[in-house]
């Protein structure tokens, strides 16, 4: 069996392998966001400032990403949340303003590792193994990794 059911699996739960590690105290916010004012319709851009790193990034049909690392932030942060930090954040020569929210998340990093992969006719692979910061997509690539060693072990 291969157990590849994410961060909180149940097959690596069952099979009674530890999942060491811990999250950073910083939670993060991400939202989907259409946007008019002052803000890049075709670039990628960081805004820095005295409160923090705030990144937009352009997606189709004028949809925005915004990604910011907050100290602390709502479960499902609202329009007013983001556009209090694009506010705090965002261009200063023309203000960003948030016009509607299509989704809202917070979600923290985590850093864990499963203490072994496999027990027995058990295989854990990406999350369910182990999970990372996605900044550089090392878990992205570390779970690639795993479903072709599952591919080459026929397990």
């Amino acid at each position: 069996m291969v157990g590849a059911d994410g961060m909180h699996s149940k097959v690596r739960e069952l099979s009674g392998i530890e999942f060491r590690g811990a999250s950073y105290a910083q939670s993060f916010l991400l939202a989907d966001v259409r946007l008019t004012g002052g803000v890049l319709r075709d670039q990628v851009i960081l805004y820095f400032s005295p409160s923090g790193l705030a990144v937009v990034a352009p997606l189709a049909d004028g949809v925005h990403r915004i990604v910011a690392s907050v100290d602390e932030v709502p479960e499902s942060p609202s329009l007013g949340d983001v556009q209090s930090l694009m506010d705090r954040r965002g261009p200063q020569h023309q203000a960003a303003r948030v016009e509607s929210l299509l989704w809202g998340s917070r979600f923290r990093v985590h850093h864990r590792l499963a203490e072994t992969y496999k027990a027995g006719r058990i295989l854990l692979a990406g999350d369910a193994a182990h999970v990372h910061s996605p900044a550089g997509g090392q878990g992205m690539n570390t779970g690639i990794q795993d479903a072709l060693l599952v591919w080459m072990n026929r397990c």
